[in-house]
């Protein structure tokens, strides 16, 4: 989860993962869709739980190949 947040975070660096450009576009659209801070953090939140989620299942199907 880290590199791929790095990645939407610099997403000009080498190799970074393909999930990263995708996780950029929602955060910048939850930057320009909400009015306040709270509106964005409650968002950010359940994008952050749902990658995160994401990354756990993604880990544990590897871990079984």
């Amino acid at each position: 989860m880290a590199a791929i947040i790095r990645g939407a975070d610099l997403p000009h660096e080498d190799s970074i993962p393909p999930e990263a450009p995708g996780v950029l576009a929602i955060f910048t659209g939850i930057r320009d869709s909400s009015t306040t801070d709270e509106e964005r953090l409650e968002r950010g939140s359940v994008v952050c739980e749902a990658l995160y989620a994401y990354c756990v299942q993604t880990s544990e199907a590897g871990a079984r190949s």
